[in-house]
């Protein structure tokens, strides 16, 4: 996952990404972990991706996935968002 284009209201400090592979059926679920601020909801490229939930603390977040973006709407925010999702592996 990377941030999508609005670098100029979204500033990231660390990420931890964790996966687990299934090889033989080819899919993946992963989550990260990302420390960050943002002046307004935190936008993130998930092209590939179904996203399972989005929380921070014990808050959840509502999303949507519009084209190749991920809108988390968190409002301002700065603290650790983690995201979860699932894929599968082409061919």
């Amino acid at each position: 996952m990377r941030i999508a284009s609005k670098l100029d209201i979204m500033q990231v400090s660390s990420y931890d990404l964790f996966l687990d592979i299934d090889f033989q059926n080819l899919q993946f679920r992963g989550r990260v972990l990302i420390e960050l601020e943002s002046e307004r909801d935190v936008i993130l490229d998930s092209l590939g991706l179904k996203i399972l939930n989005s929380r921070a603390d014990e808050k959840t977040f509502r999303f949507e996935q519009s084209g190749e973006n991920l809108v988390i709407k968190t409002g301002p925010f700065k603290g650790t968002l983690e995201v979860e999702y699932a894929g599968s592996i082409p061919d």
